[in-house]
């Protein structure tokens, strides 16, 4: 997935194998949502500009998530070249859906 389509043409709904939650259709968001909370369980969530960038640099990223809304065109173009250099997906989200990507208490407990 390339940075210009990244925002734009992403499926509203998936379709959810046996092994998925709820055994049907969800939404992107609700997809994210489950996949973020599996990977704070496990350490996995790189936040900020410095963890990010060393994540995707190290190839250790499967998926990034960038906000529409930043304001440094240079943090946004080196994300995306990070991303478009390892090949690892992209997918920019609004800044009134960011805060639901990023839990603030630990699913796990």
């Amino acid at each position: 997935m390339d940075a210009d389509t990244a925002g734009g043409d992403v499926p509203q709904q998936v379709e959810v194998g046996e092994g998925g939650g709820g055994g049907g259709a969800m939404t992107i968001k609700d997809a994210l949502k489950e996949v973020l909370s599996n990977a704070l369980c496990h350490d996995g969530v790189a936040r900020g500009l410095r963890e990010a960038v060393k994540a995707l640099d190290k190839r250790q990223a499967l998926l990034c998530l960038l906000a529409k809304n930043c304001n440094e065109a240079g943090y946004s173009r080196l994300v995306e070249a990070l991303c478009n250099e390892h090949n690892i997906k992209l997918l920019k989200v609004s800044p009134a859906c960011s805060g639901v990507y990023t839990p603030v208490s630990s699913p796990c407990t």
